[in-house]
């Protein structure tokens, strides 16, 4: 049985036991502190638990430690010092402390509260990456982090930018960005309102957040020379109980992933305003289907009722869905348009004329319809398709396979030495899978060196 300790650490000296300093490691109530420099003063940084088979569920680290009858204070929290330590759910931190480093509290699932004291400075964006945090606390004296407006997060003033958030956060409208991670697997955030003025969500700021069912965009008078918005990579991801999104009318950037494993998501809206939209958008989004562009928007749109995104000047579809009917005024299927996508089969209409890598990959699709207007499909572009058997193809001669490098493809396929080696094999799937084509390309294909090698069928 774990012996549970709620560990009280009496920041009064006089009561400390006295510790040798002639090893390098210091060992005062089961944590391991070293030696330290900040500035001129010569003190100590906290680098964990000394036995971390104990179970502790309050953890309050001295000021100080007698050292050799001489006062030692704790300046600095070492990197990964408590990292996945899911017991600990209060920490209190030393009001002497100067320094946390990364990942110093990162993956405490059940950390609920935490206290930041006045002479704390530096970097701490990701000390406390993917924990569970409820409330947050700043000394009113620190002088470069505060927690304004009872917001329960950590914001560093100078800059405006919101470092940590917790569940109970409430996002001042004073603050300018959301930082990379800030509210990073907070399981118990339900609802989150994002003010007018925020102009980046980082990336995987709301990453994992599996309770959030509510995002709201405060987009009240909204005018077109208002700040814009960019949503950083992975910034919703994984968030598997958002069912609707309301994008605002400022949102001007949109980068990879940021809705992928969103599951329950159902429609997504894309606003006038947006101009750049990465590829890989949806991935795992299996209850996704309604993309809809607005009638303004002059990068994109969504044609025909098609359930997509096509970048206009291009005619290139960037991003679908399993509601998706694909437009034969398509030229282009861009890579991740479809990947991880809940689809059974496809069919893809005369007029696109090339499809990239990763396009369809590992997707549940079983069959796939090419006409001959595709002259290029790269390759990977329907990798990890465990469950496709058949693609027809409308081409009376073959259509070429390649990727950035060119080449890729003829060596994977002409080399046996190759098969082996999953990194190199990433088109070799399509020798399990059947190719249908005409009875008059037949023989072209069994000539071609590099279709030849596949499974040719005539119908």
């Amino acid at each position: 049985m774990v012996k549970t300790i709620n560990i009280f650490i009496i920041c009064v000296v006089c009561f400390c036991v006295s510790h040798t300093i002639q090893a390098k490691e210091i060992v005062h109530n089961n944590i391991v502190y070293c030696a330290y420099k900040y500035k001129d003063d010569k003190g100590l940084i906290c680098k964990g638990f000394a036995d971390s088979t104990l179970t502790y569920n309050r953890l309050i680290l001295p000021d100080s430690i007698l050292v050799n009858g001489e006062n030692k204070a704790v300046y600095a929290i070492d990197e990964f010092a408590f990292y996945g330590r899911n017991d600990l759910q209060y920490v209190k931190l030393p009001d002497t402390l100067h320094r946390i480093f990364r990942h110093a509290f990162a993956n405490c699932e059940n950390l609920d509260s935490v206290y930041i004291p006045e002479s704390l400075s530096g970097d701490i964006s990701d000390a406390f990456d993917e924990s569970n945090i409820v409330s947050l606390t700043i000394s009113p004296q620190n002088q470069y982090f505060d927690s304004r407006d009872n917001s329960r997060a950590i914001i560093e003033s100078k800059n405006n930018v919101l470092l940590l958030g917790s569940a109970n956060t409430t996002i001042p409208a004073s603050v300018s960005k959301l930082a990379a991670k800030a509210f990073s697997k907070r399981r118990k955030l339900k609802h989150i309102t994002i003010p007018k003025n925020i102009c980046s969500i980082g990336s995987g700021c709301f990453h994992d957040c599996d309770n959030l069912f509510s995002v709201t965009f405060d987009d009240s008078d909204y005018k077109s020379e208002d700040k814009g918005l960019t949503l950083k990579t992975g910034s919703f991801a994984n968030c598997i109980n958002i069912t609707n999104i309301s994008l605002p009318n400022r949102l001007d950037s949109i980068e990879d992933v940021v809705f992928s494993g969103c599951k329950k998501l159902e429609s997504i809206y894309i606003p006038d305003r947006v101009c750049y939209i990465s590829e890989y958008q949806f991935p795992n989004c299996e209850s996704l289907k309604s993309i809809i562009v607005s009638p303004n928007n002059n990068v994109y749109d969504s044609r025909d009722n098609c359930n997509a995104i096509i970048e206009t000047k291009t005619n290139k579809l960037i991003a679908g869905c399993k509601s998706t009917v694909i437009p034969n005024s398509i030229d282009t299927i861009s890579q991740g348009a479809f990947s991880f996508i809940n689809i059974d089969s496809v069919y893809i209409p005369i007029g696109v004329k090339s499809i990239e890598g990763g396009a369809f990959s590992s997707t549940q699709i079983r069959s796939v319809v090419i006409p001959e207007s595709v002259t290029e499909i790269e390759a990977e572009s329907f990798s990890f398709c465990n469950n496709l058997k058949n693609i027809y193809l409308g081409h009376s001669t073959p259509p070429e396979i390649t990727d950035v490098t060119g080449d890729y493809m003829k060596e994977i396929l002409t080399t046996e030495e190759e098969d082996d080696d999953e990194t190199a094999d990433g088109f070799s799937y399509f020798k399990d899978v059947c190719i249908h084509v005409s009875k008059i390309a037949y023989k072209k294909f069994k000539k071609h060196p590099i279709w030849k090698q596949l499974k040719i069928v005539s119908y």
